[in-house]
Formats: structure tokens, C-alpha cells, sequence
């Protein structure tokens, strides 16, 4: 230490911690059929049609699924805008 300054950082001396990535388990592509014949009979509950087809195909989380409002999709040029996340 030289005039109250420290000359070295001392977080150069500490080893950060192994950050452990789980690994994601995707459906396959034969395995979205299955599911969506499984879960989305539209007479049962047509609410839950749009969002599970949105949720599969689009990769987006829950959160931002379930942020979503109508004015967030652009019929247009065909794209869904994530503007918020719950």
C-alpha cells in the first residue's frame, strides 16, 4: 500500500466459482405434434390454442408469452413484438 492506495486489486487472487449450465430438453420435431394433439383440441379450451402454437414455434418464454396484447403483433409484415415480460 502506498500513500493509503492499494497497488494490486485483490479480486485478482480469488477464483471465481463454475457457473453449471443446465442443459435444455427441446421438444423434437416429431414430439410437437404429439403435444399439440395431446393439449390443444380448440373446442375444449380455445383460449389456450393461440398460445401454445405461439410458445412452440416462436421460442419465446412465459413471461413473455404471457406479456403479450394483441396490439403487439403487426399482421402486416407478420411479426410479434415482446415489449413487456411478467
Amino acid at each position: 500500500m502506498i500513500d493509503g492506495l492499494i497497488v494490486e486489486s485483490p479480486y485478482k487472487k480469488i477464483e471465481r466459482p463454475r457457473i453449471e449450465r443446465a442443459e435444455v430438453d427441446c421438444l423434437q420435431t416429431q414430439e410437437i405434434q404429439l403435444f399439440l394433439n395431446a393439449c390443444l383440441d380448440p373446442k375444449e379450451d380455445p383460449q389456450n390454442h393461440p398460445l401454445f402454437y405461439t410458445a412452440i414455434f416462436s421460442g419465446m418464454r412465459r413471461g413473455e408469452l404471457l406479456g403479450l396484447k394483441w396490439g403487439d403483433i403487426d399482421w402486416a409484415t407478420k411479426k410479434i413484438h415482446v415489449r413487456k415480460s411478467l
